[in-house]
């Protein structure tokens, strides 16, 4: 079996992911290969020995080179927080969790394996359909209801964090990476005072000025991938980490119709719900990614109908979406979560009488039938 080494070039303390492959963990997932790697862990795939299953499993290696003391536990700790956090997750446009523990020191996370490819090899390929674009938001916008149901906000979507496979009825977008996410009301979080979560080039304003944040940060990180998937850019000419962040804060975002030829042109309910949800100031977004949801329904309908559709605009009312009436017609609503049947009512004192008095006369009759019974003569 393979003992894992530092690579040639890392500094002390580092370790080159590669060399873990056939390594088996916790004596149950052997690392089968290395599918991706970043500043603080990588993704193999492996195999789950005892069930044969393939699965993803993601391990943090914490450089002691580059972090140290109580920043290791940190990171330790958002990472099981991740584990926590998905295991209460079960949407089926995320990622599911299996296992998760510790390994020579390190966390470990044990997920399904998603046969696909993700978002951002997609749009490097180009611009997606305009139809495509808007049924891949949708389906992150599931992933997203339940999650903000719980109180948690992933503060880290990119296109890197959205697998896309062949599910049982077409294209299957999954969510992964929740590594990052944060419970609303918490007066802390595991990311440590002063220190930004997330990725610049899809941080929401309030994200860099270390503003309360909740789900509306992921509707602006969303505004972003509808408009990087409809123009294959994104929305700021951003040169480097610091001008990310200061665009986000400060410059107004393109338009759509600045990063499409003329023969491109989308409905405006598209430019309209893509201006909305990047918005600097998350008040002026939508309230909950049901509101989104509504206005993605529009777009759709506006995208099959004649020029008089897509010249309609909705208009938001706080928070919520109202489409006009000739594109609210074919754009259904997120379905209501049913609330929980109610207890049956314990039977009141009339319809126990009731009972009670049919027995009686049950055990009356039957007495009866004995005492005008002959018997056997």
């Amino acid at each position: 079996m393979p003992t894992a080494q530092p690579h040639a070039d890392a500094p002390p303390g580092s370790m080159d992911p590669a060399a873990l492959v056939g390594e088996v963990l916790d004596g149950r997932f052997q690392l089968l290969s290395l599918i991706s790697q970043g500043s603080m862990g990588a993704v193999y795939r492996a195999e789950q020995l005892r069930l044969g299953r393939v699965v993803a499993l993601k391990l943090m290696w914490l450089d002691e080179a580059r972090i140290h003391g109580p920043a290791r536990e940190t990171a330790a700790e958002r990472f099981l927080n991740e584990a926590a956090t998905l295991a209460r997750l079960g949407a089926r446009n995320t990622v599911r969790i299996y296992d998760f523990g510790m390994w020579q020191g390190r966390p470990f996370l044990v997920m399904e394996y998603i046969a696909g490819q993700s978002l951002a090899a997609l749009v490097r390929r180009g611009p997606l359909a305009p139809a495509r674009a808007l049924d891949i938001a949708v389906q992150i916008c599931r992933s997203l209801r339940e999650a903000h149901r719980l109180g948690v906000v992933h503060r880290d979507l990119k296109p890197a964090n959205i697998l896309v496979t062949v599910g049982e009825d077409g294209e299957l977008v999954k969510v992964v990476d929740f590594g990052l996410v944060a419970h609303v009301g918490r007066d802390s979080d595991t990311t440590g005072a002063g220190r930004l979560v997330g990725s610049p080039r899809y941080m929401a304003p309030e994200q860099i000025q270390e503003a309360p944040v909740d789900g509306r940060a992921d509707l602006y990180a969303l505004g972003l991938l509808i408009f990087q998937m409809l123009t294959g850019g994104l929305p700021f000419d951003s040169a480097g980490t610091a001008s990310a962040l200061l665009d986000h804060v400060q410059t107004p975002p393109l338009r759509l119709a600045e990063r499409l030829p003329a023969a491109a042109a989308l409905p405006a309910v598209v430019e309209w719900t893509v201006a909305t949800a990047l918005s600097k100031d998350p008040a002026d977004r939508f309230a909950s990614v049901d509101e989104l949801r509504v206005a993605l329904g529009g777009c759709a309908v506006a995208l099959v109908g004649g020029p008089e559709l897509a010249r309609l605009e909705p208009r938001l009312v706080e928070g919520r979406c109202v489409l006009p009436p000739a594109l609210a017609e074919g754009a259904p609503r997120p379905t209501a979560v049913p609330p929980p049947p109610a207890p049956a009512p314990a039977p009141g004192l009339p319809l126990l009488k009731l009972m009670l008095a049919l027995v009686v006369a049950v055990l009356a009759l039957a007495v009866a039938l004995l005492l005008l019974d002959p018997g056997p003569g």
